[in-house]
């Protein structure tokens, strides 16, 4: 409905980001896009200083981004052999993509131009604006759970693995927030609920907050630490923090690509 790529998207956040939570250089939810560092490990530029005052503008180009970026997201998946292992024919893939976008385009800006009394640059700016909205607060949750304090940011070893449980990882790199929200968890979703969301993919929702408890005390008798936020002003703050923290040099390593193991 976004004018985007159901493969792309389900590579991108369902394999790469569920399975390797902030990794760097697997994860492209933390991967630096110009103006933004979202990793501490990326490297540092001056306007990174000030990314924490202008990061909510750029998070707001999200889902228009993805109009233009999905092309190029396809060519870096079909060069890696990842449209190979599922199959996908990038030829027929790119057909279909470039025919959703023409007919999402046309949809939601040349009819509204051929029908309605406003003028095309009203319509376009309608566009934008409304991109925009959804962009910003789609960013905003999705960083509100792992680029936040008290969440971690890996990197593997010389052999490409990441010493821990999966289950554990997750628990590192992610927290909730706002849980007795009830507004908030029906506005996004159980978005919220992000730890229970990464543990359980194939659980609706609905369920994460008869879930959420059973986890976390389940992890605090192991000796492992939960990552709760309490409320959503609360956890907005600390991202705003870690921004400011990733707008200056931390301790840097070298990563090379290859293939990760988390076990």
């Amino acid at each position: 409905m976004l004018g985007s790529n159901v493969f792309n998207w389900k590579i991108q956040h369902n394999y790469l980001h569920h399975s390797y939570t902030n990794i760097e250089g697997y994860d492209h939810d933390i991967d630096s896009k110009g103006p933004i560092r979202l990793s501490q490990f990326a490297p540092l530029k001056k306007i990174h200083h000030y990314k924490y005052i202008h990061a909510f503008f750029f998070y707001g180009l999200m889902t228009l981004s993805k109009l233009v970026n999905d092309f190029t997201q396809l060519h870096e998946f079909n060069k890696v052999g990842i449209t190979r292992q599922y199959h996908i024919n990038p030829v027929a893939e790119y057909i279909k993509m470039v025919m959703v976008k023409i007919i999402y385009l046309f949809v939601f800006i040349g009819l509204p131009i051929l029908f309605t009394p406003f003028s095309w640059w009203q319509v376009l700016l309608g566009f934008f604006v409304m991109h925009w909205v959804a962009g910003c607060i789609l960013s905003t949750v999705f960083q509100m759970a792992h680029v936040v304090e008290g969440t971690e940011q890996l990197l593997p070893n010389k052999e490409g693995i990441i010493e821990t449980d999966w289950a554990f990882h997750e628990l590192r790199a992610t927290s909730d927030f706002a849980r007795i929200n009830v507004f908030l968890e029906y506005y996004v979703g159980g978005l919220n609920f992000q730890i229970e969301h990464h543990l359980f993919p194939n659980i609706s929702h609905i369920h994460y907050r008869s879930i959420a408890p059973i986890v976390e005390a389940t992890a605090k008798e192991f000796g492992y630490t939960y990552n709760l936020k309490p409320t959503f002003l609360g956890a907005l703050y600390l991202h705003i923090h870690r921004l400011k923290e990733l707008g200056y040099p931390t301790k840097q390593h070298i990563v090379t690509k290859q293939t990760v193991t988390i076990g």
